[in-house]
């Protein structure tokens, strides 16, 4: 069955280089949301009365931006230790292969 599929070690080390990249894109929105969705500075007069509520808000959007970046940080984690797997069992049949062929040679 395993010869019916084949894992390229440098294509998963490069995805999770890419999840590792995202992770930036989080900070860029946590400080996106602080700077303009957490504004309160233009909420006057009974507009005052939003304020926990926006404070509530941007908690909230901050803590689901930590968890996304943290399963997306694990998720990349998952994938290097994949591909160090995949890569000593490719090392393990090779180095096999060597004594194989060296056994074989002194056979013949």
């Amino acid at each position: 069955m395993s010869e019916q599929f084949q894992v390229d070690v440098d294509s998963l080390e490069g995805y999770a280089r890419s999840l590792d990249d995202l992770q930036g894109a989080f900070d860029a929105l946590r400080e996106y949301a602080v700077r303009y969705g957490c504004d309160k500075s233009g909420f006057t007069g009974l507009l005052a009365l939003l304020h926990p509520g926006v404070d509530l808000v941007g908690t909230l959007f901050g803590e689901t931006l930590n968890f996304g970046q943290d399963r997306l940080g694990g998720t990349a984690d998952g994938i290097r230790r994949n591909a160090e797997v995949y890569a000593a069992a490719d090392q393990a049949v090779q180095d096999r292969m060597v004594k194989i062929m060296e056994q074989a040679n002194r056979v013949i």
